[in-house]
């Protein structure tokens, strides 16, 4: 087992890697404390072989097909007729007036896109940020 300094480590750090690849350990220090291992890297095909063989995985649901007798095209009718429910219920929704609007606004109104709204101007600062000085060159 080497042990190198970190500043050695840094500078010759391809060298370190060829040693490790040849097998001998090499030990980085930082101020004769031992901080990280620098080894070969081992193959995950040939640590496979060495471990205990891993138990197949469970599968779930679909484990075994054909256990769940599901018609496919009735359940596609059911999802288009639950879609077009929904779509339904959606545009009369957007029909009703919003609740608690005195006079039962609509959303067109409250989007700001009806006829009889007036626009909104907004008014400078008097002060902050934004506000004109006097003497400024603005």
């Amino acid at each position: 087992m080497k042990q190198v300094n970190l500043y050695e480590a840094k500078t010759h750090l391809s060298s370190l890697v060829d040693e490790a690849a040849a097998g001998e350990e090499i030990v980085i220090a930082k101020n004769g404390k031992p901080l990280a291992k620098l080894l070969a890297f081992e193959d995950e095909r040939a640590r496979s072989d060495t471990r205990a063989k891993k138990e197949p995985r469970k599968l779930g649901q679909w484990a075994t097909p054909g256990t769940k007798n599901i018609n496919w095209d009735e359940w596609w009718r059911d999802w288009k007729a639950m879609d077009k429910e929904i779509e339904a219920d959606f545009e009369a929704s957007i029909a009703k007036p919003f609740p608690g609007e005195p006079g039962g606004a609509k959303l067109k109104h409250r989007r700001g896109l009806a006829e009889d709204a007036t626009p909104v101007t907004l008014k400078k600062p008097k002060s902050g940020r934004f506000a004109k000085r006097k003497g400024s060159r603005r």
